[in-house]
């Protein structure tokens, strides 16, 4: 594993970030997740998805 450099963000952008398998809801290598992060930290989620069973579940974080 590397360092990567910071995320930057200006108004109006929203940030996708692929999460791996160690922080799936079930820890398969198959499995993945995307977080959207919006600049304020208001609307924040996660879509979990699972390849072998075909589903998305959606988590939704406030911060607000």
């Amino acid at each position: 594993m590397r360092p990567l450099a910071p995320v930057r963000q200006r108004a109006g952008e929203v940030i996708i970030i692929p999460v791996g398998a160690p922080h799936a809801i079930i820890a398969r290598t198959e499995n993945w997740s995307v977080v959207i992060r919006s600049r304020e930290m208001e609307n924040l989620w996660r879509n979990w998805y699972d390849v072998e069973a075909g589903t998305v579940e959606r988590k939704v974080f406030g911060y607000g």
